[in-house]
């Protein structure tokens, strides 16, 4: 994005480590486990190194990466603050489901934006769409996801007809969250 601090590269296993020793360090002094089900992998570095791992098998196209570490060039040399990606990608409906974190230090910045925004303009024409489940209790990219342009709330009867292995997420997810549409072709000035 041009004018942006916030930039996208390729999801390494170094990053990963970094996201999962920020997010413990944000919670090191909570009384309760429960932030682990809100920040899951990234609570366990064994379960976001298999996570990083998968993704970085994955690929759009044969040539796009799936999975990207989300870095804010504002401070004083690199940090990543993230991570964003394309979990599930069918060629055939040319739609993927996007995955978003930010580390909870840095959350309400407005950097989920402009990463998804950059994002949109990497991914290759051929994927037309995405779809994001959030769950309700996060506010956060929520509030997000409002300000994206191109994006539509799924209704009860829509999500019925999603492709199940998007229904199949929305399930494994295992809370009330919404799904949303992204049409991709307003970020690539094809309106």
């Amino acid at each position: 994005m041009e004018n942006s601090s916030i930039q996208l590269r390729c999801y390494a296993s170094d990053d990963c480590s970094y996201l999962v020793d920020r997010c413990c360090i944000y919670h090191a002094h909570e009384q309760t486990d429960t932030w682990r089900r809100r920040e899951w992998p990234f609570a366990s570095m064994i379960a976001a190194h298999e996570q990083w791992m998968a993704l970085s098998l994955q690929s759009i196209d044969d040539q796009t990466p799936c999975a990207y570490s989300i870095i804010d060039t504002s401070t004083h040399g690199d940090t990543v603050v993230g991570m964003i990606a394309v979990t599930h990608y069918d060629e055939h409906l040319h739609c993927g489901l996007l995955g978003t974190y930010i580390t909870p230090d840095r959350r309400g910045e407005g950097i989920q934006k402009l990463a998804k925004e950059c994002l949109f303009q990497l991914l290759p024409s051929s994927v037309h769409m995405l779809y994001a489940i959030i769950a309700v209790h996060n506010q956060a990219s929520l509030h997000a996801m409002a300000k994206l342009t191109s994006k539509r709330l799924l209704s009860a009867d829509e999500i019925r007809s999603l492709p199940l292995w998007i229904t199949l997420e929305l399930w494994k997810a295992g809370e009330t969250a919404h799904v949303f549409h992204i049409d991709l072709a307003q970020y690539r000035g094809t309106q």
